[in-house]
């Protein structure tokens, strides 16, 4: 959420105070959720977040977190997944629905990936 607030000012600043004045549980961390998420709806403009060394977490509640974000994300929010294993999350349901797309691991030794052209536009590269 810290780098959601610093892209786009006051978004998930409620859910950082419900989480901060809860003690964590499944049902404060889905209602901090469904708060950074309306923050996101409301949102002018598009937003990229890139979630880096994925393959690090460990926590199960991360991932449930993970999940209720991308399965309820509005369509300004674009999220890219980098971890060098496939993660616990439902991808195969979401590149079904087309909600989620892949370059898989082979791509990661390519010196420019398929999915560079398309983040160039978001000032990535």
């Amino acid at each position: 959420m810290t780098a959601i607030r610093t892209a786009v000012d006051g978004v998930g600043a409620g859910a950082l105070q419900m989480l901060a004045a809860a003690v964590p549980s499944s049902r404060s961390i889905e209602a901090a959720l469904v708060a950074l998420l309306n923050d996101l709806t409301r949102m002018s403009r598009d937003l990229l977040l890139v979630v880096d060394d994925l393959h690090l977490v460990e926590a199960s509640d991360v991932y449930e977190g993970l999940t209720f974000l991308l399965e309820h994300r509005p369509p300004k929010l674009h999220v890219v997944l980098a971890t060098r294993v496939d993660p616990p999350l439902p991808l195969a349901r979401m590149r079904a629905g087309g909600s989620a797309g892949g370059t898989g691991r082979r791509s990661a030794f390519h010196r420019r990936s398929p999915g560079s052209t398309s983040t160039a536009r978001w000032g990535c590269r």
